[in-house]
């Protein structure tokens, strides 16, 4: 079966489809999401595998019948199911703007009665489609949620505590593996730091030169 890369959209992207009179937001997070997708009968077979009992250890032969956790190409299927199911919510009468991230769903409206309505719809389609919601997790009618990492609020976002975080404390890299995952993680937050691209220069730089070898910082 050939891998098909999960189309995820680039959260600027993402959250620049909302509207600037969206004041009310409700964020909600599916628990279980691969668990909601049902295999077709005939599919099933592909998911075969052995499992021993661990009091008699006798060997059973058994399968998934809803998409498995740790298939390549489980966030693929997931993605187009969700994106499938979403279609048939008439958002625009409820008068919202809906946003997929994954399994990660944000709704956004002028008015809190809008956002309540909305919410109460939503919850209530997804229950319809099969679908769970992480009540933990879920931010209800709120004029400031958090999102993929972002503060949303009306007309703005701004980076969350928790993503300052760990963006203030990555160990300074040395080699070439820890640059690129200092660069990527600061990256996201690149256009709240003045200047970013001037100031993170020298580390691209040093990724045309830098091998395997140690890198060794100096007072410049």
């Amino acid at each position: 079966m050939e891998y098909a890369p999960p189309a995820i959209p680039n959260p600027y992207t993402l959250l620049s489809q909302l509207p600037p009179e969206a004041g009310w937001f409700t964020c909600l997070d599916l628990k279980d999401a691969f668990f909601c997708i049902r295999l077709a009968p005939q599919s099933q077979s592909l998911f075969t595998f052995e499992w021993t009992e661990p009091d008699t250890r006798r060997q059973l032969q058994l399968t998934w019948t809803q998409l498995p956790q740790g298939f390549r190409n489980s966030p693929t299927l997931f993605g187009e199911a969700l994106a499938s199911d979403l279609a048939t919510f008439h958002r625009e009468e409820y008068r919202c703007t809906l946003l997929q991230y994954v399994d990660d769903l944000l709704l956004a409206c002028a008015t809190e009665t809008e956002c309540q309505t909305a919410t109460r719809a939503r919850l209530s389609h997804l229950a319809e489609t099969g679908y769970r919601v992480s009540w933990k997790k879920a931010q209800l009618f709120g004029e400031q949620v958090q999102y993929l990492g972002f503060v949303i609020s009306k007309g703005q976002r701004a980076l969350s505590t928790e993503r300052k975080k760990v963006v203030a404390f990555l160990p300074q890299p040395t080699n070439r593996r820890e640059i690129c995952e200092f660069l990527g993680a600061t990256g996201f937050c690149g256009i709240w730091i003045p200047g970013f691209s001037s100031i993170a220069w020298p580390l691209y730089e040093a990724l045309t030169h830098q091998e395997k070898a140690h890198m060794l910082w100096t007072d410049d």
